[in-house]
């Protein structure tokens, strides 16, 4: 009997077929996954890099706030804004920290953008 037309050949082949879609719909679901936590981790991990070992971490605030104070509690960085007025323009802020001996200064950088109201 011809392979192509053995209804047990067909079968098998379905079923593997199947467990093949499975096995990738899981691994899939897997890797979305992971990549969610770790595209969330990365940004609380590089608060927590920059506080700890230093290196720079840039920060922009929402469109039309002014920023009025940044401070760290633990290890999240916490940003005072308020909202920009008429005549004020966007600036850049840097928040260097000055180590006893001089190694692993982290930096924070903070920009501001203007709101565009016509």
């Amino acid at each position: 009997m011809d392979e192509r037309n053995d209804p047990s050949a067909v079968s098998s082949a379905l079923t593997k077929l199947k467990w093949s879609g499975l096995k990738m719909l899981g691994v899939l679901a897997v890797l979305g996954i992971a990549y969610f936590f770790v595209s969330y981790g990365c940004h609380a991990a590089s608060q927590w890099w920059t506080r700890s070992f230093g290196g720079t971490m840039n920060v922009t605030i929402a469109s039309g706030q002014k920023l009025v104070n940044a401070s760290w509690k633990g290890n999240s960085l916490w940003i005072l804004t308020r909202p920009m007025h008429e005549n004020e323009r966007p600036e850049t802020y840097e928040y260097q920290e000055d180590s006893t001996f001089g190694v692993l200064e982290g930096k924070v950088v903070i920009n501001e953008s203007s709101s565009k109201k016509k």
